[in-house]
């Protein structure tokens, strides 16, 4: 018998991971290993930080770990990748199933404003020559490393793409759990006080003493949205995050972000 390609062995596993208790609620439109990676379980203090790409997440961890003394975290950690492995992901948290995670953990996530987030990710990723994301280039009859205006970004994203990366799929989809079983959702625009809101929820009042913010590759979208978005692009991406900002309470128009 021949063995079986990695490709088939990843949907095995991903099929796999759908079945465990604490991954049933996984959406059928992401890959379900990427998202269990992205929780942040600490089992000693009883929380699950469940990760989204774009919303701050390396400044989020490193914070979480700055507080954590059993943790030994070096300072010299800019995008907060050491940091991230001191956590075990969401298979490895101490519950039986999703109503024991819920009731022994406190289970919370960041958002952030779909256009914001959006355009971050594109900056990142396509905005400029060269990068690793050719699959969009290909899917748009692109040249490799070519710049991606972002009005065609847009159009790659309404032809089939929106979930093809965690980075720019819709915010609810990277959540492995519903956003009702979550006991906190925080927004990046007031990231200190929803952290120290966590923070004093995990170690008690007074123990939080700030952020470790991320110092590496910061896109700065919120303050470029005027430079990208043109009202008809607004529309194009309101319809395609439309949940998100339902979800999350996020106003439809550029203001206020």
């Amino acid at each position: 018998m021949k063995p079986l390609s990695a490709r088939i062995q990843k949907r095995l596993g991903n099929f796999r991971i759908r079945l465990h208790p604490l991954g049933r609620e996984i959406g059928r439109h992401v890959r379900a290993n990427s998202i269990i990676k992205r929780a942040a379980v600490s089992n000693e203090h009883r929380y699950c930080y469940f990760r989204i790409p774009k919303c701050a997440n390396s400044t989020i961890v490193k914070t979480l770990a700055h507080h954590d003394p059993g943790m030994r975290v070096s300072a010299d950690d800019p995008k907060g990748r050491r940091s991230k492995k001191r956590f075990t992901h969401l298979l490895k948290a101490e519950a039986t199933g999703l109503d024991d995670l819920q009731r022994r953990f406190y289970l919370f996530t960041f958002v952030r404003n779909p256009y914001s987030r959006l355009l971050s990710a594109y900056l990142d990723k396509l905005g400029r020559t060269g990068g690793t994301y050719d699959f969009v280039r290909r899917a748009l009859g692109m040249r490799p490393g070519e710049p991606v205006p972002f009005e065609r970004f847009i159009t790659y994203l309404e032809r089939g793409g929106l979930y093809k990366n965690p980075h720019w799929a819709p915010q609810r989809s990277v959540l492995p759990i519903r956003p009702a079983r979550l006991h906190f959702i925080g927004g990046i625009e007031t990231l200190e006080d929803g952290l120290k809101t966590v923070i004093e929820r995990v170690y008690g009042p007074g123990s939080f003493q700030g952020l470790q913010e991320r110092t590496a590759n910061r896109q700065e979208a919120a303050a470029k949205l005027r430079e990208y978005y043109t009202p008809e692009l607004a529309s194009r991406v309101y319809t395609l995050y439309r949940g998100d900002f339902e979800a999350f309470g996020y106003p439809r128009g550029l203001t206020g972000t």
